[in-house]
């Protein structure tokens, strides 16, 4: 994860020195684990002024194996993202952080999260809890207006109208300007 997140941020150095880039407007848009790594660059790098997560995650703490989405050795067992989660196996509640941190930590720039409900990667009802909690935290810059959680009665997909959604968003949160 590390690598990817030091890949992202050299992409976004190359991006800010390109004449017709304005690098105050700079989102990261990720699509399963590249929503994942969207949501940790922005975290690190406050250049990112907005997340677009689509499918990307389900709360760590709660990811036991006995949930049916794979539980936390998808990080460190099948991905090799997160190697020293392997430590928290069978522990996952003693984990240091999870997703709703990790999303209070970009507060207040705008996060877009997408969570079908039939993602068989990820329990919605964790991720909608993670988002709540997140909220808390973009209450108190009073943008709780920035987080946006989408949960489409359907499966892990991009299909057309939810990329009409998420373009929508985008415009609005970057000033209307596309």
């Amino acid at each position: 994860m590390g690598h990817m997140v030091d890949d992202t941020r050299a992409a976004i150095d190359a991006l800010s020195r390109e004449a017709q880039v304005d690098s105050s407007r700079i989102y990261l848009f990720g699509y399963s684990m590249g929503a994942n790594l969207a949501l940790y660059t922005a975290v690190l790098d406050p250049r990112v002024k907005g997340v677009v997560s689509l499918n990307g995650f389900t709360p760590m703490r709660t990811d036991t194996a006995v949930k049916g989405a794979g539980g936390i050795a998808r990080n460190f067992r099948e991905h090799d993202l997160l190697p020293r989660m392997g430590a928290f196996a069978g522990r996952e509640a003693r984990l240091p952080y999870d997703y709703d941190e990790l999303i209070a930590a970009i507060a207040p720039r705008p996060v877009y999260i997408l969570s079908p409900q039939f993602d068989r990667d990820a329990t919605p009802a964790d991720v909608k809890l993670a988002v709540e909690q997140a909220k808390k935290i973009y209450r108190l810059y009073n943008a709780a207006d920035n987080v946006m959680l989408d949960e489409p009665w359907d499966y892990n997909r991009l299909p057309l109208g939810t990329q009409d959604r998420v373009i929508k968003w985008m415009v609005e949160k970057m000033g209307g300007r596309g």
